[in-house]
């Protein structure tokens, strides 16, 4: 046994006390960096100086050989960390929609300051004083102010949400940037943590900034991580491969004209990516449903008014003798007179694009239709066709509702005429075009010689949107689909902005007996506006108009189950704000679950000053004893090495 081994064992003494001091300054010097972890010296016992042999000295017991630093680990709990990964998503999911839906509820400006409702009951209001006052110049040029008031409004709205929708966009843009830059941050992370784990060393600090970066990642898109006992990992966007080892699979956008141009998310390959939670899912969503279906409403709103009124209008007679005149003005998507229209910009028509049929039949609701018979109403939302039967012993007004209550995109009701109307709505999805009749078809009689909708029973007579020259198999009067962003260009016909007096406020008198008005009531009739009065209200809304006007017809319908223009301005904002309540609600909770990980984890792994300061003092006394037994096997080996001389 050597005599210098006592000098050898407080060496390793002093060293392993210097890593231990090390250690715990690196600890100290990071106390107040997030993605730190707790790093902790692991200490074991060297292997005695003899094993058992028959050439071992004769001396009884093993001579220890002191301690070593095995490893320097970090302290993490990998349940805690995929559990803030799963929650960080979810986090910033709601923290996103919260902060846009309060934008989104700032835009519509309800119920503070001047409202969308308030607009529109000026509009309402000044239709009844020209129903009053037909003749009075003054209540004509108010109604003129108000229309356009209420239309400046409504646009200045639509274009608020479009600009931040817009911005949305650029942002999904930037989110996937940034997924591809932190991907490749993570793999070049991965390459030098397998090169230091070759050389046998813990790399704690490039594994630290690793699982960063992966948390980073996990607040914009949904990630899974797979880790492997070698600390290789895996990170999955929707079960497909993000990350793995040196390997990267990046994100790229598409402009996709379907939809305003908006960008749509790419693997590079060309798939689409599935995002499920996190910022960008958020991103997306926001502008492709609540702000998206927010700007269809106001359109719908106004298309459904615009044609309702023009109706009325139409019918009726101005101050001069003239009739069949526009309230507003009207743009179709489509100079074609049959609808054809050309999707796809190739310079050939490719589909009928059709927003209104009349029927050529009078029917009354209460009629019996007298032969059974189904209805495909086409594809709704979800690309399932809409097919309604009906009996023998049905009325028009069952088969209505049955019609009204479907989940097809598309209304009908009885107009004064007694004519079966159907209209196209607005599409919730970006695979449908808005305010289109997207296909008619019946097995029997009651869109076709009950009601005078089709010209043919079955399949040959069927209408749809996705073929060219569609108008053929109508048997009534249709409306070509009105141009795209109604809410853009909304304005009052030239003849009414240039001359108030053709504002027709007046009804008019059928004399060759063909159903149609030929000449005006006489001076002071304002009934033709009370009808505009009764189409735009409803029955709670006529209180506070000075006459009780009274709808000629059965009431149309704006939305599903929305058949008055005042409420249907409620169930927007309702909606608005009940979708705004939700995500508050979640993102307090989520706050609150994600906050309760974070304090666990930083139990765990955080540097406590305390413990910390504890550990320096018994790493401080181990280095001062190792030393001082340096010192005294040096005193000692000195006195051996003078008796030798």
């Amino acid at each position: 046994m050597s005599s210098f081994l006592g000098i050898e064992i407080g060496k390793r003494g002093v060293l392993t006390h210097q890593t231990g001091l090390n250690v715990i300054s690196h600890n100290l010097a990071n106390s107040a960096n997030e993605a730190y972890s707790r790093q902790k010296v692991d200490v074991s016992t060297l292997p005695p100086l003899y094993n058992p042999s028959f050439n071992r000295e004769n001396s009884t017991g093993q001579i220890g050989q002191g301690g070593r630093v095995t490893s320097i680990a970090r302290v993490r709990d990998e349940f805690i960390d995929s559990r803030i990964l799963e929650e960080s998503s979810n986090l910033a999911f709601y923290k996103t929609r919260d902060f846009f839906m309060k934008q989104i509820e700032h835009i519509i400006n309800e119920p503070n300051g001047p409202s969308l409702k308030e607009k529109f009951d000026d509009f309402v209001k000044s239709w009844n004083d020209v129903a009053l006052l037909p003749d009075d110049p003054s209540s004509r040029n108010a109604l003129i102010a108000s229309s356009q008031n209420m239309l400046g409004y409504i646009r200045d709205h639509y274009e608020n949400l479009s600009k931040t929708r817009v911005h949305i966009d650029n942002l999904v843009r930037d989110k996937v940037n940034e997924i591809n830059s932190l991907a490749e941050k993570i793999r070049d992370l991965n390459v030098e943590i397998v090169k230091i784990q070759a050389l046998g060393d813990n790399p704690n600090d490039l594994l630290d900034k690793r699982d960063a970066l992966i948390e980073k990642l996990s607040s914009i898109v949904n990630v899974n991580v797979v880790r492997s006992e070698n600390n290789e990992i895996m990170v999955y966007l929707d079960s497909k491969v993000l990350v793995q080892g040196i390997k990267v699979t990046k994100l790229e956008v598409a402009d996709e004209p379907s939809n305003d141009g908006m960008a749509r998310v790419l693997w590079e390959y060309g798939e689409e990516v599935k995002v499920k939670s996190g910022e960008l899912s958020a991103l997306l969503q926001i502008r492709d449903n609540d702000i998206l279906n927010t700007m269809k409403k106001l359109d719908n709103f106004l298309i459904q008014m615009i044609d309702s009124v023009n109706d009325i209008h139409r019918s009726g007679f101005g101050i001069s003798p003239n009739t069949g005149l526009n309230f507003f003005g009207v743009k179709t998507i489509t100079t074609d007179v049959n609808g054809n229209y050309d999707v796809n910009k190739d310079g050939q028509y490719d589909s009928t694009y059709i927003f209104k049929i009349s029927g050529t039949q009078k029917v009354k609701l209460d009629d019996v239709i007298g032969e059974s018979g189904f209805i495909n109403l086409g594809p709704d939302d979800t690309g399932k066709d809409v097919i309604i039967s009906y009996k023998d012993t049905d009325t028009v007004r069952a088969v209505i509702n049955r019609i009204n209550s479907s989940g097809a995109r598309i209304t009908a009701h009885i107009d004064v005429d007694g004519r079966l109307v159907l209209k196209g709505l607005y599409s919730q999805s970006k695979d449908f075009p808005d305010s289109v009749i997207r296909h008619l078809e019946d097995s029997g009689v009651f869109l076709t010689s009950f009601t005078g909708i089709l010209k043919q029973s079955g399949p040959a007579g069927a209408f749809d949107y996705r073929r060219i020259n569609e108008a053929d198999k109508l048997a009534g009067e249709f409306n070509v689909a009105y141009q795209k962003n109604v809410s853009t260009w909304a304005t009052l016909d030239e003849a009414i902005l240039t001359n108030p007096m053709n504002i027709a406020a007046r009804r008019g008198k059928d004399i060759d007996g063909d159903n149609k008005n030929d000449i005006a009531n006489g001076k002071g009739d304002g009934l033709n506006a009370l009808r505009i009065v009764a189409l735009l209200t409803s029955e709670n809304d006529k209180s506070s108009l000075d006459i009780q006007a009274k709808a000629d017809t059965m009431p149309i319908f704006i939305d599903k189950n929305v058949t008055s223009f005042r409420p249907y301005f409620d169930s927007i904002v309702a909606h608005i704000g009940e979708v705004a309540k939700s995500d508050k609600l979640n993102y307090d909770k989520e706050n609150v679950l994600f906050t309760g990980l974070k304090n666990m984890r930083e139990e765990v792994s955080g540097v406590n000053i305390d413990e910390e300061l504890v550990n320096l003092i018994k790493f401080q006394q181990g280095y001062q004893a190792s030393a001082k037994i340096i010192q005294t096997m040096d005193t000692m080996l000195d006195i051996i090495m003078k008796l030798g001389r």
